[in-house]
């Protein structure tokens, strides 16, 4: 008999505990001890349902009852902790604090503490703190992850962030592949998230692999002007210089691999009237088009002073190519910077070079780009480069060195 109701006290407080907060209304109903922490959980949730309504108010009388009873009966149950840190006045902001990070450490995943340090940690313009705690909800909150995830993005706009969030993304969690995709997004986060990205491709990080987004982010910083910073972010993942032994400037100028990191690499279109691929294994940068296609088939941006430059390509086709199909137009890349306008070069089959004048002027960056001109009722066309190359004439324009970001 003793057995058999010890069995069923077990039990019911197992019970209890286990529904504490699934079922806290059931648990708190059987009045057992362990009941203390469900009445927390009664309290927590009928909190939660009028701070929904209302952020600034403050756990009622019977809420506090019900978390300070629980305290006593269990004072390492963070729940209670934090309904008696959210009864506490914002004039008690030490003592609020001490309790806040008392609670803290006893446990990662209560939501409404991690929530108040992630507040008072941007309040105090505390960045390792302020991401520190948006990571930790990232990964407590599978609900919210998303709005946490978007707020880090936001947030890696704020000065300092990228050291800040250096240990937070260096050891790579789970959700680092959604930042990365949240972030390229952000026009005011892509300096802040290229430093960022340029400070895990060193040690003790080493994350060096070029992604999709690497990719996305380089591309962005062009889009806004950041040459330099987009040049900065190539130099470090490819490891490249950009001023090969003969001055060649054009990376990848014989088409041995696949576009690297645009648009410090070939950046190639894909529309539907026209379209450029590399083919590494054929060493060929195919360029093809239908009548009325008119674009960019690639493209690359290269940084250029005043003077002469050698233009040479090996180019073959399928058939004879329309006169002016094919030209390379070099195009200051700076908005809002006045140039003088550099005439298209035409582009016909075999190996060929040309001499093209950079103007002087405040433009130094500039797209060098292989681009298409057919008339409606053209026939479509299929070129092939075997090489393209942009190299200071003798006695010409300087090389412009790019080497490699020192770690």
């Amino acid at each position: 008999m003793i057995a058999l109701a010890l069995a069923l006290f077990v039990g019911l407080t197992s019970f209890s505990i286990t529904n504490r907060s699934s079922s806290p209304g059931a648990a708190y109903a059987l009045g057992l001890p362990s009941a203390a922490a469900a009445g927390t959980n009664v309290a927590a949730a009928s909190f939660a349902r009028r701070q929904s309504e209302n952020p600034k108010v403050r756990p009622n009388r019977t809420e506090r009852r019900l978390a300070l009873r629980a305290f006593q009966v269990e004072p390492l149950y963070p729940v209670a902790l934090s309904l008696l840190i959210a009864a506490q006045p914002e004039t008690e902001g030490r003592r609020r604090q001490a309790l806040l990070d008392l609670a803290s450490k006893l446990s990662r995943r209560n939501s409404y503490v991690s929530i108040e340090q992630l507040k008072s940690a941007a309040l105090s313009d505390d960045n390792p703190g302020f991401f520190l705690w948006l990571s930790r909800l990232v990964l407590t909150d599978n609900d919210l992850r998303p709005t946490y995830i978007r707020a880090m993005a936001d947030g890696t706009a704020r000065p300092g962030a990228a050291k800040a969030l250096a240990p937070v993304l260096g050891p790579k969690p789970a959700w680092a592949e959604d930042y990365w995709e949240a972030v390229v997004q952000r026009r005011s986060s892509l300096v802040n998230a290229t430093e960022l990205r340029i400070t895990l491709a060193n040690a003790p990080w080493n994350q060096t692999k070029v992604t999709p987004t690497d990719r996305t982010l380089s591309v962005g910083l062009a889009t806004i002007g950041e040459f330099e910073t987009a040049r900065r972010l190539s130099a470090e993942l490819t490891g490249r210089s950009r001023a090969a032994k003969n001055g060649n400037l054009v990376q990848n100028s014989d088409f041995s691999r696949t576009p690297l990191l645009p648009p410090f690499d070939w950046q190639l279109a894909t529309t539907g009237s026209l379209g450029g691929s590399i083919d590494p294994g054929a060493k060929i940068l195919s360029v093809s088009a239908i009548g009325g296609a008119r674009g960019s088939a690639a493209r690359q941006l290269v940084r250029l002073l005043p003077g002469s430059y050698r233009l040479d390509w090996s180019l073959v086709s399928d058939m004879p190519l329309p006169a002016g199909a094919l030209s390379a137009r070099i195009e200051c890349a700076e908005v809002g910077v006045k140039s003088i306008p550099i005439e298209a070069i035409p582009m016909v089959a075999g190996k060929q070079t040309r001499t093209v004048e950079i103007p002087d002027g405040a433009c130094s960056w500039y797209w060098l780009s292989l681009f298409v001109t057919l008339a409606d009722d053209a026939q479509g066309i299929d070129a092939y480069f075997r090489s393209v190359s942009l190299a200071p004439a003798k006695g010409g324009g300087d090389i412009v060195e790019d080497a490699r970001t020192p770690s």
